[in-house]
């Protein structure tokens, strides 16, 4: 299943700060979800995503819809 997802140059920066400072403080599932926005928002599918992260699709999903 393909999700489309647009993001905004300013909202793109701040996950791309946020997924920094969730690397340094060790926040793994923080990274993830992350990792997970912007692979989407890059064109990536919900499965290849999951297989990537190791996350179940349902939760890439959720994290797109948050």
């Amino acid at each position: 299943m393909r999700l489309r997802l647009t993001l905004h140059h300013k909202t793109h920066q701040a996950l791309m700060r946020l997924w920094q400072d969730a690397l340094a403080l060790g926040d793994r599932r923080l990274v993830k979800r992350v990792e997970a926005i912007l692979a989407v928002a890059s064109g990536d599918s919900v499965e290849q995503v999951s297989t990537s992260l190791a996350l179940c699709e349902q939760s890439v999903r959720n994290y797109v819809k948050a």
